[in-house]
């Protein structure tokens, strides 16, 4: 496991402790699934574009077309 220094501003700083505290987890313990799910968030929406661009190629026009084909 890597550690990593990470500044944050003092709003988000207080944030953080407020959601750890009340979650009564450890700070980096929150800070690290906080990243986490923001990564999987973005890898999501990197494969809905990917998704979309090959439905396209596909020959799909909708999203309606597409769920019923796979439905």
């Amino acid at each position: 496991m890597k550690t990593i220094m990470v500044q944050l501003p003092d709003e988000l700083e207080r944030r953080l402790r407020e959601l750890s505290n009340r979650q009564r987890r450890p700070l980096e313990e929150t800070a690290a699934e906080i990243l986490r799910r923001r990564l999987m968030l973005d890898r999501f929406h990197d494969l809905c574009r990917e998704s979309e661009a090959l439905a396209e190629a596909a020959g799909y026009r909708s999203e309606d077309e597409l769920l019923r084909d796979v439905s």
